[in-house]
């Protein structure tokens, strides 16, 4: 599962938008729509301008710079409000040797439906599609549908379940489940490892059994806070296939009993904090549990990338990392 940072699916990145927009600045979108070859960021990659400077990125470099020159000039009326091009690396020079369809439009009154629904849909959670039309007159044409657009014409396959229709100049994006990120315990690690998974897209629910801890104050970047028996909070969580579970209570009782309680649902990725000899003990009270042995063998514990970390902070980096390379499909990838 690709992080969803700085695309259509990023809520923080679409509210930014629609708020320039309602302010009555200038707004311009751009989307990488199709790529050939390495490029920085794939399809589905975007970039605002929203009248004060830019937020997002399609990958920087000269990509960007090129990019960024057409958005200025499409918000001051010097270029095209619309834009369609092809980035090739005859063009760019950029050594990396890819290409990339980025797609360009400056806001319109009717995109104010279109940022209304889209802002509904990710804030519901609501499995919906995007389209977005480049025709070769007129504005591009944004729209969020509740099922599958019907668009004529083979498709190129994109990335994170995109797909570019050449012939019809029209790019669709394919519902996405985001994933959440469990974070039981909410000590000194978990309030280290909350901000660092934030910033690099991950969405973050926060759950003790301690009042004084399970606050929202101390994990502002938390999408929810919760306080209670750890057991009862982990049963009555929708936690799917998609989702990641991090142990970290105050105690190997509760880390045991949590994970009890969530590795039959069979996360992405389950990881707890402790040392080798936990793992053995761990093992043996799983598989006695009925836990499967091929989910036992994929739990992370010890939790994190073996970097040496000591402190809350290290420790949430090296926790951090093997989360960002499991997304990724690396080495101990489980899907």
């Amino acid at each position: 599962m690709a992080d969803l940072t700085d695309t259509l699916r990023d809520p923080r990145f679409v509210g930014a938008v629609a708020r320039s927009f309602a302010q009555g600045r200038p707004t311009v979108v751009t989307v990488v729509l199709s790529c050939r070859g390495s490029m920085p960021r794939e399809a589905s990659a975007a970039m605002a301008y929203v009248g004060d400077g830019f937020i997002g990125t399609v990958g920087g470099g000269k990509v960007e710079a090129m990019v960024q020159e057409r958005c200025l000039a499409a918000a001051d009326g010097t270029g095209p409000a619309d834009d369609l091009t092809w980035y090739t690396h005859a063009m760019t020079g950029m050594a990396c040797g890819g290409d990339a369809l980025v797609g360009i439009h400056r806001l319109v009154p009717a995109d104010a439906v279109f940022l209304d629904r889209l802002l509904d849909a990710l804030d519901a959670g609501a499995g919906h599609w995007l389209e977005a039309a480049w025709p070769e007159e007129g504005p591009a044409a944004l729209a969020v549908r509740d099922g599958a657009p019907d668009v004529p014409g083979p498709a190129s396959p994109g990335a994170n379940e995109t797909l570019w229709y050449p012939e019809a100049r029209t790019y669709v994006e394919g519902p996405v489940a985001e994933p959440v990120v469990y974070v039981f315990g909410a000590g000194h690690v978990s309030a280290a490892l909350v901000p660092a998974l934030s910033a690099v897209g991950f969405t973050c629910e926060v759950a003790d059994d301690r009042p004084a801890l399970a606050v929202p104050e101390r994990f502002p970047d938390a999408r929810t806070v919760r306080c209670g028996d750890f057991v009862d909070v982990a049963r009555g969580l929708p936690v799917g296939p998609r989702d990641y579970v991090v142990v970290m209570t105050h105690g190997h009782v509760a880390d045991l009993d949590v994970l009890k309680a969530v590795m039959d649902r069979h996360p992405t990725y389950v990881g707890c904090i402790g040392s080798r000899s936990k793992r053995r003990l761990f093992d043996e009270e799983l598989l006695s549990a009925g836990i499967p042995a091929p989910e036992v063998a994929a739990l992370h514990l010890p939790i994190g990338d073996d970097i040496g970390a000591v402190t809350p902070a290290e420790i949430a980096v090296s926790v951090c990392a093997e989360m960002v390379r499991h997304r990724a499909g690396g080495p101990h990838h489980r899907s």
